[in-house]
C-alpha cells in the first residue's frame, strides 16, 4: 500500500462514521479529493478492502449508504510497505528540521496519528529505524508571523484581498500595498506568497517574513481570467518570474559538470555532455536575477553564453567584485 493509498483509506475510515451522511462511491469519490477526482471504482475497491483486509463491518442501506454497523469498530492495522515506513521515519526527521515552521503543529498531529495505526510490529521497526542515518540541515531560519501566515491562508482560501505593508529587500523600501492572495509556496525554506499586486497590476511573488503589516479587507477578488499558480510557476527558476520566458545557455567546465549533471534544475532544461568532459545546460526561464546568483555560485566553473542580457549582468558583477577586491572597499 502506497501512502496516496494509506492517505485515502483513512479519509473512508472518517467519512463511514459520519451519521449525517449518505455514502455512495461516487459521493465518497468527490468528498475525499475535491480538485482532482477519484474514480468511484477505486473507492469500490477501497471499501473491499476494509471489508476484507481490515474486517471493517461496512454495511449499506438506502437511508445511510455504505457505513459501519458498529461505530465504536477501530481501525488498528494497515498493511504498509518497507519503503512507505521508511518514508515516514525520513518524514519525522524532516520535521524536526523545520520545528518552526507555521504548519508543524498540523504535520506532527497528522504524523502522529497515523503512527497510531500501526501494528505493534510496524511501530517497533519505526522506532529502531529512527536514528541518525537521516539529517537534514536548513538554511537561515526566517522570522515568520504566524498570525499573518493564518490570516493570507484565510485570503487565499475565500477570496478576499488584504493590504500590506512591505519591505523590498533589493530597494531596501517599505511600501503599502494592495494585494489579491492567490496562494502560498514553500520554497528552499522561505515562504511566498503570489499575489496580484494593485500598485502593479501583475502577479508577483512576495517574502511572507518581509510583509511587516497584513490587514485582509471585506473586498472580494476574482482571479485572473485562466491563471493558474502551476502554469505561473513553470518558468520560474527557483521562484523569480520574469515578464516573458528566455532561452538561457550556461556552460560548465569538467570540473563543475559533475556537480549539475544529474539534476533536475528546471523542468525545461536540456543536458548536453562536451568534449573533454565538460557540459551545456540550455533551459526557458523567466526572471534572470536568481539565474545569475545561481551561476556565480560556480565561480570560475560557469560561462554563460546566452542571452547577451545574462551575459553582460554577470560579466559587470565580476567587474565590480574585482575592482571592491582591489579597493577593498564597496562600490556605491
Amino acid at each position: 500500500m502506497t501512502l496516496h493509498q494509506l492517505k485515502r483509506i483513512l479519509q473512508l475510515d472518517g467519512l463511514l462514521r459520519d451519521p449525517q451522511r449518505r455514502n455512495t462511491h461516487e459521493s465518497l469519490a468527490a468528498a475525499l479529493d475535491r480538485d482532482n477526482a477519484v474514480d468511484p471504482r477505486i473507492i469500490r475497491k477501497d471499501l473491499g478492502f476494509l471489508k476484507k483486509d481490515c474486517g471493517a463491518p461496512i454495511i449499506y442501506n438506502t437511508r445511510r449508504g455504505h457505513h459501519y454497523s458498529d461505530p465504536d469498530w477501530q481501525l488498528n492495522q494497515i498493511l504498509i510497505t518497507e519503503g512507505d515506513l521508511l518514508a515516514l521515519v525520513v518524514t519525522d526527521r524532516l520535521l524536526e528540521t523545520y520545528a518552526d515552521s507555521p504548519y508543524i503543529r498540523q504535520l506532527r498531529s497528522g504524523l502522529r496519528r497515523l503512527s497510531e495505526r500501526l501494528d505493534s510490529k510496524v511501530a517497533i521497526e519505526a522506532r529502531e529505524l529512527r536514528n541518525d542515518y537521516f539529517l537534514f540541515q536548513s538554511k537561515a531560519d526566517l522570522n515568520l508571523d504566524l498570525a499573518v501566515v493564518s490570516q493570507l491562508e484565510r485570503a487565499c482560501r475565500d477570496g478576499y484581498s488584504a493590504e500590506i505593508t512591505y519591505h523590498t529587500a533589493n530597494r531596501d523600501v517599505v511600501s503599502d500595498r494592495v494585494v489579491d492572495p492567490y496562494g502560498m509556496l514553500v520554497q528552499y525554506n522561505a515562504l511566498q506568497l503570489l499575489a496580484f499586486c494593485h500598485q502593479r497590476q501583475k502577479v508577483i511573488t512576495f517574502r511572507v517574513d518581509r510583509i511587516k503589516q497584513l490587514r485582509v479587507t471585506e473586498q472580494r477578488f476574482e482571479t485572473l481570467p485562466g491563471f493558474s499558480l502551476k502554469a505561473y510557476m513553470a518558468t520560474a527558476f527557483r521562484w523569480e518570474v520574469g515578464d516573458a520566458a528566455r532561452r538561457v545557455v550556461v556552460e560548465f567546465d569538467r570540473a563543475t559538470a559533475p556537480f549539475v549533471r544529474g539534476r533536475q534544475w528546471h523542468s525545461t532544461q536540456e543536458l548536453t555532455d562536451l568534449p573533454g568532459g565538460g557540459l551545456l545546460l540550455s533551459m526557458e526561464v523567466s526572471g534572470l536575477r536568481d539565474v545569475a546568483q545561481w551561476v556565480l555560485s560556480y565561480g570560475k566553473g560557469a560561462i554563460v553564453r546566452e542571452p547577451p542580457e545574462l551575459v553582460g549582468a554577470i560579466a559587470r558583477e565580476v567587474e565590480i567584485m574585482q575592482h571592491q577586491y582591489e579597493t577593498e572597499t564597496f562600490e556605491r
